[in-house]
């Protein structure tokens, strides 16, 4: 299955990331709200952080406790 993350991947050359960061929100206007400063701290010298790509993505299923 093609997904947007093994999309990514080969615009890098890579084929794993060495490390990916996922933050959680209550909502995509809140997150989009927050991402230039996310992807800020991603570009300050020394984060070790080569190159980046983000994403905000939509909660596609959700499982109630009495579910499981």
């Amino acid at each position: 299955m093609q997904t947007r993350e093994s999309e990514v991947r080969k615009l890098t050359g890579e084929d794993v990331f060495d490390a990916a960061q996922m933050i959680d929100g209550i909502g995509r206007r809140e997150l989009e709200r927050v991402m230039p400063g996310i992807e800020a701290l991603l570009t300050v010298e020394g984060a070790g952080v080569a190159s980046k790509a983000s994403a905000v993505y939509d909660l596609a299923y959700l499982l109630r406790s009495e579910e499981v």
